[in-house]
């Protein structure tokens, strides 16, 4: 089912709508200002250029065309693109399954929130 379909908005623009103050949890998995308005944006990932757990070990952020979606047959915004690599950069991943780790562990402490 694409939950999508049912939202009024999209999850990024939802998540912007949530007063800072509301988000208790998400600020404690945070450093400083940059990570907060960092984590509350919708995260981005390459799942069709993960073809296999080798693509987890690279030590750089994969490029633009690795993050081609073929469910959407469309390349990634410039915008989103730009947003997982200063994610990237902010907080220091040593490789693309630390990335990975923290968009699973951030949508895992919302969702137990």
């Amino acid at each position: 089912m694409d939950t999508m379909r049912h939202l009024s908005a999209s999850l990024d623009r939802l998540m912007l709508s949530i007063l800072k103050k509301a988000l208790i949890y998400t600020r404690r998995l945070c450093q400083s200002e940059e990570q907060f308005n960092i984590v509350k944006r919708k995260g981005v990932f390459c799942y069709d250029y993960v073809t296999d757990n080798t693509k987890l070990e690279d030590t750089s952020p994969p490029s633009k065309e690795a993050f081609f979606s073929g469910l959407q047959n469309r390349p990634i915004l410039d915008e989103d693109y730009e947003r997982f690599c200063d994610t990237w950069r902010v907080f220091g991943f040593a490789n693309l399954g630390e990335y990975a780790d923290f968009v699973t562990s951030f949508r895992s402490s919302e969702n137990s929130a």
